[in-house]
């Protein structure tokens, strides 16, 4: 049995992946954009789309492609748990390549505070339009109600789906269609994944890792489970997002924190312990920040030789590893919810990753004393 994920960014496809990883279900995550096929005993592929900030038309032709690339039994969708992205046209285009097949939408991740009611996103209580991923500076998202998002950027059929009877009949009508999928509670984003799960044609699944989670656990996939526990005493924590959350963990980091220019005090700080490298808003051009710290990371790896790299936002990650020259990461497990531990094997590190907008205030202490008990 085989499943292929796409995800729209770096963060997004390793916490995937991380997913399986963590049931027994080998994962691979292609760490740059391009349609590759299957290439190991990997039961999942996960393929980093790069498309979040691409054009909606741009985003669906990456989908088209990397469908038609690649054989599969079932695929899963990775979105953003705050609806950033190109969700529409990316889900339209999957209906499209994969004519009368149903796909169920369950936008929610409860344990993140993210949960879904009349079709509407709430992030820990609030509207999502109420919250600051309404002004991100690169996907702002406007729009609470998860139909009226979609609609502009897709010619199929949307139903809000309030409950596992009600999707269940939306299932065997067979309609190739978009069924969003109300959820307040782990327990029914299960229910969700086990209609998906018993629907003798398997449907399309699209949403937050949460969902994935859970059709990891219910899938009839054959399981090993690795075991992986780096020793970690040099860490690199490297935040390249511009969101308050992260801002406020490098605040908190009780760690010395350093930024782009002071890489030599840096690396003398990293041979021996942790080191937090942080960028500022006012240095510009995102992409051209992006490229900036990947070099930074570069010359701090080769010459500290850290055990692990701890990296806060997607477009980050992908500028670390595009410079490090990675192609693919191995998951395995999530440290935290929303944090995957993977393995680089070039260079030889540990690599911890998190979406910029969520985890507690005091994540880097948390994840320096899960190091010191070996992660």
């Amino acid at each position: 049995m085989k499943l292929l994920a796409l995800a729209d960014d770096l963060t997004g496809a390793v916490e995937t992946g991380a997913k399986f990883a963590a049931e027994g279900v080998a994962a691979l995550v292609a760490a740059e954009f391009s349609p590759p096929r299957r290439r190991g005993a990997e039961k999942v592929l996960v393929l980093n789309c790069e498309s979040r900030h691409l054009t909606p038309v741009e985003a669906a032709s990456r989908v088209r492609n990397c469908v038609a690339a690649n054989q599969f039994d079932w695929l899963y969708k990775k979105t953003d748990s705050t609806l950033r992205g190109n969700i529409g046209s990316e889900l339209n285009a999957l209906l499209d390549v994969c004519p009368n097949r149903s796909l169920i939408y369950a936008p929610a991740y409860p344990r993140l505070g993210r949960t879904v009611r009349n079709g509407c996103l709430y992030v820990d209580g609030r509207p999502l339009h109420e919250t600051s991923f309404a002004w991100d500076r690169l996907n702002p998202v406007r729009e609470s109600s998860v139909p009226a998002l979609l609609a502009p950027h897709t010619s199929h059929r949307i139903f809000t789906i309030g409950g596992r009877r009600q999707l269940r009949a939306a299932l065997e009508s067979g309609a190739a269609a978009i069924f969003v999928c109300d959820a307040e509670s782990d327990e029914e984003i299960m229910g969700i994944a086990e209609e998906a799960a018993a629907s003798p044609l398997a449907p399309l699944a699209a949403g937050p890792a949460a969902f994935a989670e859970c059709l990891a656990r219910l899938l009839p996939f054959d399981r090993t489970y690795p075991d992986y526990s780096p020793c970690v005493c040099r860490c690199l924590v490297v935040n390249g997002s511009l969101h308050e959350v992260s801002k406020r963990q490098v605040e908190n980091a009780r760690a010395p924190v350093f930024a782009l220019g002071d890489e030599k005090a840096a690396i003398e700080v990293l041979k021996s312990g942790w080191a937090v490298l942080a960028t500022r808003p006012e240095l510009g051009d995102a992409a051209a920040i992006g490229d900036r710290i990947g070099r930074s990371v570069r010359s701090m790896v080769e010459q500290a030789q850290p055990d692990a790299l701890v990296v806060f936002g997607g477009d980050t990650a992908s500028a670390v590893l595009r410079a490090l020259s990675v192609h693919s990461v191995q998951p395995f497990r999530e440290l935290l919810p929303g944090v995957p531990l993977s393995r680089l094997e070039r260079p030889n590190l540990a690599l911890v990753t998190k979406a910029g907008g969520f985890g507690p205030a005091d994540l880097i202490p948390c994840l320096r004393d899960l190091a010191s008990r070996g992660w």
